[in-house]
């Protein structure tokens, strides 16, 4: 049983994890059909115990043809679990032996009854690079045979062992667990007549005399522990899991620190690079838009006007006491997030709350769910984490009343292990909210995207049919919530928020699409329907874009072409600003007023589907532009599940494609720049223009670090479904470009232009943009899975090779080639001695050993 985690930058083996992945191993057409039952069903019933632990299991069967092939892919792809703060656990019951070079191959057949030549086998020794295992538990040495079949047999017994300790509540070490198990195969009442006495064998992989930590999950997550003197600790991961909730001991001259520098490591942890990331991306309101919501009215229009009360509502509720929550939903692309943005920052947004919180002092804090971007900017953790720091900000006193546990009475520090898990986090807010209630401080929580939100303990996604209803049907936000896993999803972070109504000095301003879960839950509550109240903007928005003297539309023409588009638009601003932009982008190139009326009223209302806008906007495409748009599109998906495609790597990746087919000489005869990396300004906006005029809006690509983006949430939908993308590969046909490949050489190229900047003035280890280097890598890896043109795969893996080392060797010249080979200086290493042969073993690139 071997316990690791997949080798890659930024994988800390110090962190307690909160995630166990185990998965189970056996051959699958074992000639002995007693032998075949006997393994199924023992490795069934440490699936069960492993179940009962809470771990996820899956299980694999080894096929006979090309064995170590097969199973080298299935450990890649499970090595995908291999994220931050996750176990993963291998576990192989069969036979197996070793080979002349003393390697452990894995065997399907009982080497007794089969000979060698006829008995397929895997070289787990070759295999095993894919992982770096912290720790192994085998059944036996080699110069002994376990028992595999009948209840003495090594998966039974530890089948009950980590039931036993299940039962007894008491987590345990990996190194007892192999003791435990040892002592029941060597019980004198084992019979062992048909098997010597063996003991298996427990090895450490690190220099550290602890091991990994093994319990059932709990509430607030795994209790599984790794050493810390891992040889890949990370120099900011200091903190370990306990056995039961303690907190860590610090060293003495740790928990001298001051009150202050408590608040200030506290405040550290809760923070995360993305935190401001989305709000700063949501577009700014249309000049003279949006007033109209904190706008105070005439007398005339309150008493006359029905369509405004739900608005006047919103005015009010700010100001007065009432219902502790505000509903305001819409359409998909209605501008939701530009208005709650905009509300926040607008002065009279706080005016109006001051009249509420009258002698109390006003806190404010605010979050915009983002499916698209990080793990915490779309989750829970990530929710609480931003609300929390803002109030922090706002009151530092409130960091002790948050998290008592960290504090002694005299000021000292005792740092819990976990600050940043759901559980201790929810129970931080309640604390505070119930603080500033005393204290008699009103807060007020501004929440974007509710539909955004992914709890991401869980797995699981819509079905193809159930996708079809909600992106191809009529009801597009009405048909959200068919999927209970997803819909659950909404049905649990609208219970959070309502759950925290019972403070008494709290108001929370929450917006979402129209999804019947969030519309069951929020009933009680006061709302308004954007989209119902976007006429007027709309109508201005439009009548400004078309009134550009450049366009040169007589007044008339103009006049027209209002009313079409704001009737058809339904309230969507999303759609109206795509609609015009590409109106606008083709009068600029040249067609008429009747191309014009033609083009718009052959665009769809709907936005997302087969038959939608995004569809249409993707199918208009000038022929002269057809080929390049496809393999942009191409690129784009390549990418979907990866770093993000910039606008340098996207040009590279098109540049030498000639005739169907990537001209490897152009890559290879690219010269390494050996000064300052070369400015590609120019080329990077010059692709994000193109780009912009070939699809009009539906991708943004902006400085300073010209990522290529969806344009909205509804965008990303559209372009994650495997429909669209067959009914595009029809349609847009180029079947010679290869995107893995392309994006392969565009790398190779993107680390020339770098040159020396690929490592740090110190020369021993390569810089964060060492990344570059992990991305080639994948993208080699992919192109190999994928049987890609052969002869150019290899030569641009040796081109990668060869540049690498060019860079390498004139840094740091070295005479010990070996030690001095470019892997070695990985930010972080797998092994001392690596060569580059191994780093593609590691990275499962087959093809080269």
């Amino acid at each position: 049983m071997d316990s690791g985690r997949e080798t890659g930058p930024g994988n800390a083996l110090s962190r307690p994890y909160r995630k166990v992945h185990a998965l189970l191993i056996r051959w699958k057409d074992i000639d002995d059909a007693h032998e075949l039952e006997e393994f199924e069903t023992q490795l069934n019933g440490l699936a069960d115990e492993f179940r009962q632990y809470r771990y996820n299991v899956e299980h694999y069967e080894i096929e006979s043809e090309s064995p170590h092939k097969r199973l080298s892919q299935r450990l890649h792809d499970f090595s995908e679990h291999g994220e931050e703060e996750t176990l993963l656990v291998v576990y192989y019951g069969g036979h197996g032996r070793k080979n002349s070079d003393s390697h452990c191959l894995w065997i399907r057949d009982n080497p007794e009854d089969t000979d060698d030549a006829d008995n397929p086998y895997v070289n787990w020794s070759a295999l095993q690079i894919l992982f770096f295992n912290d720790s192994a538990i085998v059944a036996a040495g080699f110069e002994q045979v376990a028992p595999l079949r009948g209840p003495d047999s090594f998966t039974t017994f530890l089948t009950k062992v980590l039931k036993d300790y299940r039962r007894k509540e008491t987590p345990m070490v990996a190194s007892v667990l192999a003791r435990q198990i040892a002592a029941l195969l060597n019980s004198p009442q084992l019979d062992t007549s048909s098997n010597e006495r063996v003991t298996p064998q427990y090895i450490q992989f690190h220099d550290g005399e602890d091991s990994i930590l093994i319990a059932p999950a709990q509430p607030q997550g795994f209790i599984v522990q790794v050493p810390s003197g891992s040889r890949r600790v990370l120099a900011n991961t200091a903190q370990t899991a306990p056995s039961s909730g303690q907190t860590t001991q610090k060293p003495v001259q740790d928990r001298q620190q001051t009150a202050g520098s408590i608040r200030s490591h506290i405040k550290n942890a809760l923070s995360f690079q993305t935190l401001d990331q989305r709000e700063s991306n949501i577009p700014d309101a249309h000049t003279s838009t949006l007033s109209w919501i904190l706008d105070d009215e005439p007398l005339f229009s309150r008493l006359f006007s029905a369509g405004n009360r739900p608005v006047s509502e919103f005015r009010s509720w700010l100001q007065e006491d009432g219902k502790p929550i505000f509903w305001i939903s819409g359409k998909a692309g209605s501008g939701k997030s530009t208005l709650m943005k905009w509300i926040y920052q607008d002065p009279r947004f706080r005016e109006r709350l001051r009249r509420w919180s009258k002698n109390n002092e006003l806190l404010l804090c605010h979050f915009f769910f983002f499916e698209r971007g990080e793990v915490l900017q779309k989750s829970r953790e990530g929710l609480l984490r931003s609300i929390l720091l803002q109030l922090f900000e706002a009151k530092k006193e409130l960091v002790e009343v948050a998290f008592p546990e960290c504090f002694d009475s005299d000021g000292t520090v005792a740092l819990p292990t976990v600050l940043v898990d759901w559980e201790s986090l929810k129970s931080a807010l309640k604390r505070v909210l119930a603080f500033t209630a005393k204290a008699k401080w009103s807060v007020c929580m501004m929440i974007d995207g509710l539909d955004e939100y992914r709890n991401n303990e869980r797995v699981g996604d819509y079905t193809e049919e159930e996708l079809e209803m909600i992106y191809d049907g009529d009801e597009e936000d009405t048909a959200w919530g068919l999927n209970a896993l997803i819909s659950d999803n909404h049905r649990e972070v609208v219970k959070f928020f309502v759950e925290l109504t019972n403070q008494p000095t709290l108001k929370m301003c929450l917006s979402s699409r129209e999804i019947p879960i969030i519309d069951l839950k929020l009933s009680e509550f006061p709302r308004f329907r954007l989209h119902q109240h976007t006429e007027s903007d709309i109508r201005r928005y439009v009548s400004e874009r078309f009134s550009r003297p450049t366009l040169r539309l007589a007044p008339e023409d103009r006049d027209s072409f209002v009313p079409e588009i704001v009737n058809k638009a339904l309230g969507v601003f999303l759609w109206v600003r795509l609609v015009v932009d590409l109106v606008l982008e083709r009068r600029i190139t040249g067609d008429g007023v009747p191309q014009l009326r033609e083009l718009l009223r052959s665009l769809p209302a709907q936005l997302g589907g087969k038959r939608g806008l995004y569809m249409s906007m993707v199918q208009i495409i000038r022929r002269e532009d057809q080929l390049e748009n496809s393999r942009i599109l191409r690129l784009l998906r390549a990418t979907a599940t990866w770093n993000p495609l910039t606008a340098v790597i996207a040009p590279f990746a098109l540049r030498h494609y000639e005739q169907n087919r990537l001209d490897v000489d152009k890559v290879e005869a690219m010269s390494i720049c050996l000064c300052k990396p070369l400015d590609l300004g120019e080329e990077q906006e010059a692709f994000r223009l193109r780009l912009r005029s070939r699809f009009y809006g539906l991708f943004e690509c902006e400085s300073p670090d010209y990522k290529l983006r969806f344009s909205h949430q509804t965008v990303n939908e559209f372009f994650s479904r495997k429909p669209v993308w067959d009914q595009l590969n029809r349609q847009l046909s180029d079947e010679g470009f290869d995107a893995n490949l392309a994006l392969l050489a565009s790398h190779i190229m993107l680390i020339k232009t770098m040159g020396k900047a690929m490592v740090h003035e110190s020369g021993n280890q390569f810089a964060k943009t060492y990344v570059v280097v992990a991305d080639a890598m994948h993208y080699a890896q992919l192109a190999d899975r994928q049987n890609s043109d052969q002869q150019a795969y290899i030569r641009l893996v040796d081109e990668l090779d060869r540049t690498m080392t060019t860079i390498s060797t004139l840094i740091t010249p070295c005479k010990h080639a070996q030690k001095c080979h470019w892997p070695h200086w990985e930010p972080v290493q797998i092994d001392d001695k690596i060569r580059f042969l191994n780093h593609l073993i590691g990275r499962s690139i087959l093809i080269i050993v």
